[in-house]
């Protein structure tokens, strides 16, 4: 409850981050620490035996936590983090089980400002009231915005899942020679040079690792 210590957990893989977690939490009035776990076994143990309010998780064990999470609403508020630019398209746990996303090399005071926000929520889980739609925290759940269309956007996914140009103009439900104009669109608008270029940017994006170049996206406008 806004006002209350909020009980937190730090589940993260990596020694260095989750070292500097726990002291950020400890200088922090509104977070009490809980425990710290090293993998994701150690983690649900903590979940299910003590009352915790945050979730500090790394994106690497989310899938196996979130799995021990035994239904929406009834875990810790999640604050995931990666070495990643952005979560991507292809996360684990995003909207359905987290608040918000952090990149482990973010400055501290905005980690302060963010595990603040997830700290203040009285709300039980992601999505378990309505106002989270609303929560500033919300767009760090989605993968890195692209200079393109729609359409376009799903073009540039569909090529990043490694679809073809055939398969993905039967999924769309529009002509090849459609989807190659989109996928010529979309290395203009992004920057890129060759088709290799633009596999390679699409398969990095999903992963959460590409974000279009400013410079090269603002020469081709």
């Amino acid at each position: 409850m806004p006002g209350s210590v909020a009980q937190v957990l730090i589940a993260v893989d990596g020694d260095l981050l989750r070292f500097a977690l726990a002291e950020m939490v400890r200088g922090m009035p509104e977070y009490s620490l809980r425990g710290v776990a090293v993998d994701a076994a150690t983690a649900i143990i903590a979940m299910r035996s003590h009352k915790l309010d945050v979730l500090f998780l790394d994106v690497v064990l989310a899938e196996k936590v979130k799995a021990a999470f035994g239904g929406h609403g009834t875990h810790p508020r999640v604050l995931l983090f990666s070495p990643r630019r952005h979560i991507g398209l292809d996360a684990t746990c995003a909207m359905d089980c987290a608040c918000g996303f952090l990149r482990e090399r973010a400055p501290l005071k905005h980690m302060q400002v963010v595990t603040r926000i997830v700290a203040s929520c009285d709300v039980a889980a992601a999505g378990a009231a309505k106002r989270c739609e609303t929560c500033p925290l919300r767009p760090t759940l989605e993968p890195a915005q692209l200079p393109v269309s729609g359409r376009e956007r799903e073009v540039f996914a569909r090529i990043g899942a490694g679809e073809s140009n055939q398969v993905i103009a039967q999924a769309l439900g529009i002509s090849v020679k459609t989807v190659e104009c989109h996928r010529e669109n979309c290395k203009h608008k992004l920057g890129l040079r060759s088709a290799f270029q633009l596999v390679a940017a699409a398969v990095a994006w999903r992963a959460g690792d590409y974000v279009p170049d400013r410079d090269s996206v603002l020469l081709r406008r």
